[in-house]
């Protein structure tokens, strides 16, 4: 993660140096840029050369054997004895590097290394955390009206990586990496370093007060944008806080309402139950009144939960408790007293009880919680 943050970080630096040197004149530019390092060192497979390159020819000053180890301090001992000093430059052979051709619009010239890069990864399977890239205008070229041809060269960082820590390691600051052309005479217009952020950063390029002042620049910038995002962020978690707080105010405004509606539903159940459990009083004053005989009626109705006493003067009171039993609202039907009779009546006095038999569904609960 952290690499990945780092190279969207060189990536930025890269493009916003791109655009403030643009804005310098081109005279100004030049001069900063200079000719590089007079002392160069040319790798090879097996040795290399320290050579000074004046732009008016070479001059081979030495040459060291690499041998089986690693171009380490003990490897270019020789360069003391040369009184190199800093800065030097890197050269590698043409034939270390991956070419490539790009045609591209005469308009952006400006800009061909970015495009080129950008472009690298989408085209070939290079990354650019492994290689370090680099172009330049071929002249030699015939392009269409409006374009230029760009050369492209990739060159694997394994391939510089031991000499440049070497010569770190004795002070000697690497601050241009170019390459031969293919006589081998001259090198070719580009630097590699150019194109690699941090490279150019730890090397030291931009010494002058123009590469000190776009730095400032480029930090004020930074710091400029990353205040921005913690105003943003800032005010942002500010509204989340208040978001936060109006929702648990509805949620608890929410939760009162749905506590009531369950308490209303929890007694809508109960009077449900209660409901199916027994029948209405109209229901078991009208069964009453179907079972009793022509001639009979009541003194006293009392019902007790389940428990109907009944009360009153019948023709016949025997007959009554054969006439509950076979209904299918009562059962346990009972005298509660002899029935005797009423001279003044001429009917027979009696005093029964029922119970009412449960319904359907009730009686299958209860029946489960018995066997429970």
């Amino acid at each position: 993660m952290s690499s990945v943050v780092v190279n969207h970080v060189s990536d930025f630096l890269n493009w916003w140096g791109r655009e403030l040197s643009g804005l310098v004149p081109s005279g100004w530019r030049v001069s900063r840029g200079g000719r590089g390092p007079a002392t160069v060192i040319s790798l090879g497979k097996s040795k290399l050369e320290v050579i000074e390159d004046r732009g008016r020819g070479v001059r081979v000053l030495a040459t060291i054997d690499r041998g089986a180890e690693p171009w380490g301090p003990a490897s270019l001992a020789v360069l003391d004895r040369l009184s190199v000093r800093p800065p030097v430059g890197l050269r590698v052979p043409l034939d270390t590097c991956f070419v490539r051709t790009l045609d591209i619009p005469a308009a952006a010239r400006a800009d061909a290394l970015a495009l080129a890069t950008l472009d690298l990864e989408r085209a070939t399977p290079f990354r650019r955390p492994e290689v370090m890239t680099a172009v330049y205008v071929d002249a030699t070229a015939k392009p269409i009206r409006g374009r230029i041809v760009l050369r492209q060269l990739v060159l694997k960082r394994a391939v510089v990586e031991d000499i440049s820590a070497g010569l770190d390691a004795r002070g000697l600051a690497v601050t241009r990496i170019d390459c031969w052309n293919g006589e081998r005479t001259a090198a070719l217009p580009l630097d590699f370093l150019l194109g690699d952020v941090d490279r150019t950063v730890a090397a030291g390029v931009g010494s002058s007060w123009l590469s000190r002042a776009l730095a400032l620049v480029t930090v004020a910038s930074l710091a400029a944008a990353l205040a921005l995002v913690l105003i943003k962020h800032e005010n942002a978690l500010a509204v989340i806080g208040q978001e936060t707080a109006a929702a648990r105010s509805t949620a608890s405004e929410i939760g009162q309402r749905i506590a009531t509606s369950e308490a209303a539903l929890a007694a809508a159940d109960r009077l449900g139950v209660w409901r199916q459990s027994r029948p209405l009083g109209v229901e078991i004053l009208a069964e009453v009144t179907r079972l009793l005989p022509d001639g009979t009626y009541l003194t006293e109705f009392n019902l007790d939960g389940d428990q109907l006493d009944l009360t009153g003067f019948a023709t016949s009171a025997a007959p009554l408790l054969e006439a509950f039993e076979r209904s299918g609202l009562f059962k346990d039907a009972r005298f509660t007293t002899p029935f005797r009779l009423e001279p003044r009546e001429d009917r027979e006095r009696f005093s029964m009880r029922v119970r009412l038999r449960d319904a359907p569904g009730n009686a299958s609960a209860n029946a489960d919680r018995q066997k429970g």
